[in-house]
């Protein structure tokens, strides 16, 4: 996709955009969060919708983040990182080194608390930091497949299904060959839950007109996925 991507449009979110999705399931919010941005700034942004809403209260976003960790901790959502240590050096300040993005594993994952460091947003600091050998772990990111699985979007409304229009309106500019049983999937990896009959008669029409082509592809070879794409069986 373009330069304008969002938060959930990429295949890896940032730590921050994670919890603010676990914390909302609003495509829209987490969308209008800085890619570059830290759990703080989610706290504040959430902070003033509240007030916006006159009041209405919300479990804290700490919660959010445990329940992220949880999944973590069992598997269910894979998370990367930069391990990195600060080493002292005689007669000075100590020395950073890293190492390159990796897999976190869930001992280290289990024995850290989420915290800034410095300069860094959102790390991983060994609870035992001064004595342990475990690396600290920055610029966190989660799995974007597995964070939707397991923190399902709500219900879908007619603002989702705006959203999956406009989603597939943009595939369909870059692609417009693309099938609908890809379609179907791009938009599934992208936490739109629509049903086969709303794909059917408004999502890809819709998304179709958008993207400047007709509303039904013409027609010729059947969609990858279809039924009527399967070879016919040989008769014997």
């Amino acid at each position: 996709m373009g330069p304008d991507m969002r938060g959930l449009d990429h295949s890896w979110v940032p730590l921050h955009l994670a919890i603010g999705w676990i914390f909302t399931r609003d495509r829209d919010f987490v969308g209008k969060l800085p890619f570059d941005g830290s759990t703080r700034k989610v706290a504040v942004a959430i902070a003033i919708q509240i007030e916006m809403a006159k009041g209405t209260k919300a479990k804290p976003i700490d919660d959010s983040w445990l329940d992220l960790r949880d999944a973590m901790l069992t598997g269910k959502v894979r998370a990367q990182g930069i391990p990195y240590w600060r080493r002292p050096r005689d007669g000075g300040f100590p020395v950073e080194t890293a190492e390159v993005r990796r897999d976190i594993p869930a001992a280290e994952i289990a024995d850290a608390n989420l915290r800034d460091d410095n300069e860094y947003r959102d790390c991983l600091i060994p609870k035992d930091w001064h004595v342990s050998s475990a690396p600290f772990y920055r610029n966190i990111q989660v799995l974007r497949a597995n964070l939707l699985a397991v923190f399902r979007p709500p219900a879908p409304t007619t603002k989702d299904e705006a959203g999956a229009i406009t989603a597939l309106a943009n595939l369909l500019r870059e692609g417009p060959k693309l099938r609908r049983a890809e379609a179907r999937r791009n938009l599934a990896a992208e936490g739109f839950n629509i049903s086969d009959r709303r794909f059917l008669n408004r999502i890809w029409p819709q998304a179709r007109l958008e993207a400047g082509l007709e509303a039904l592809a013409p027609a010729g070879r059947p969609a990858v996925g279809d039924a009527s794409s399967q070879p016919p069986q040989s008769r014997r």
